[in-house]
């Protein structure tokens, strides 16, 4: 079960790794949910799967962890075409935390690919580059 886990897991973390892992607000908006439908196809995938009753209470954890963050995925898409910045670096935060918790906790049962979330860059996506700040022209004094 770990085995055909991690392979759908090392195919998902392939597909999120080849973005871009620093993106401008707009550039998130465009990715994040194209992303977020590949986090839950593979979460569906995931979901089938059967584990041994000894990690069936931590299988269930994992498939929440994948779950909350495929949801902030969406959200941090959403955020991001309203040009929220400061909503996105929150949700970076919380995305970061969930990562950590996943991490954790697969390591810990020998997953190794369902461990790590696209090329381990801790929610690179969720942490933009900051928007450049508007130039104004100073005031003329005549």
């Amino acid at each position: 079960m770990i085995a055909k886990a991690d392979a759908i897991c090392r195919r998902l973390n392939r597909e999120l790794a080849a973005a871009p892992s620093r993106l401008e607000a707009r550039q998130i908006a465009s990715s994040a949910p194209r992303n977020a439908a590949l986090e839950r196809r593979a979460l569906a995938e995931l979901g089938r799967l059967r584990p041994p009753a000894s990690l069936a209470r931590d299988w269930r954890q994992i498939i929440a962890y994948r779950r909350t963050l495929a949801e902030e995925l969406a959200e941090l898409g959403r955020y991001a075409k309203a040009g929220d910045v400061p909503a996105m670096k929150a949700l970076g935060a919380s995305k970061k935390r969930v990562h950590q918790k996943l991490s954790e906790l697969a390591t810990r049962d020998g997953f190794k690919d369902c461990s790590r979330v696209g090329a381990e860059r801790s929610g690179a996506q969720a942490l933009p580059l900051p928007l450049p700040a508007r130039r104004t022209r100073a005031p003329v004094k005549l």
